[in-house]
């Protein structure tokens, strides 16, 4: 579920491509600070939104101080000034959901990269048990997200709504808490339709991969997609992530965002639409 929350650079502002590019930063700076230099590699556009969506829904602006790149010195980039909490409480989920990412490679990949995880997978634990400490409810949620994910896509004849549901209900939780009181129930709708989108547009990029291994995919499921019928099936995915943004627009313009709701509404409007434009072009380059 890691990947696709990109905003779209072409249609962004400079100060607020900076702001981003800062935020992307100092979350790296974080995870560093919290968990070691190796957790940096764990570092994610998703997760750099999520902070960002953290710090909007609660109209907290976040100190920057420049500072240089611990992975190349030769780059400036920016650091937070102080501890800001909705850096801290990104950098934990981002270890957090990088691990049960790693379980899924475990269940769900071929044999280097599940040798690959195999080895990376005591290291992971580590931090995973510490940042299990700093965030108990986000853990017991991110286990259960799991546990339903297998459940549904072990079943047979699961459709498009119930593959998705599981991942639409756990970022439906996570939007829900970064937002105040009066918001929880708006900014868990926004999270609800963009995990759906996260999910159905992870489903969208497999499907050539998902149909030479028969692994188990939603749309091949819904549209009855065979290697064959694949471009032409296409258009018929794209249109339903089309219509799962489309519903993620609506809840995000029912939010009242502060800060840096600038670069959420990119996100929104243009970097998820940008993302699916991306996976689609593939099937049509089979056609050509």
């Amino acid at each position: 579920m890691v990947g696709y929350l990109k905003i779209h650079k072409p249609e962004m502002k400079v100060k607020e491509y900076e702001t981003y590019r800062a935020f992307y930063c100092s979350l790296c700076h974080v995870l560093g600070r919290r968990y070691g230099f190796g957790a940096r590699l764990l570092l994610s556009y998703d997760l750099t939104i999520l902070a960002i969506f953290a710090a909007c829904m609660q109209n907290a602006s976040c100190p920057f101080a420049p500072t240089r790149c611990p992975v190349n010195p030769t780059k400036k980039c920016k650091k937070p000034a102080l501890s800001f909490p909705a850096l801290e409480w990104a950098a934990d989920l981002t270890v957090i959901i990088s691990f049960f990412k790693l379980q899924d490679t475990l269940q769900d990949s071929g044999f280097w990269k599940r040798t690959a995880a195999r080895l990376l997978r005591p290291y992971l634990s580590l931090l995973c048990r510490k940042a299990r400490k700093f965030r108990p409810e986000e853990y017991r949620q991110a286990a259960l997200y799991m546990a339903r994910q297998f459940r549904v896509e072990c079943a047979p004849q699961t459709g498009l709504d119930e593959a998705a549901e599981p991942t639409g209900a756990f970022l439906s939780y996570i939007a829900s808490q970064c937002a105040p009181e009066n918001q929880r129930k708006a900014a868990g709708d926004f999270g609800y339709f963009l995990g759906r989108t996260i999910y159905l547009a992870d489903a969208f990029d497999d499907l050539q991969k998902d149909l030479k291994r028969g692994n188990f995919n939603p749309f091949i499921q819904a549209y009855h997609i065979t290697a064959e019928t694949l471009p032409q099936r296409a258009g018929d995915c794209r249109r339903a992530l089309d219509l799962t943004v489309s519903e993620a627009i609506d809840r995000f313009d029912a939010l009242e965002t502060g800060v840096y709701s600038e670069i959420l509404d990119n996100l929104v409007r243009l970097g998820l639409f940008a993302e699916i434009d991306r996976i689609y072009s593939k099937y049509q380059e089979v056609t050509a």
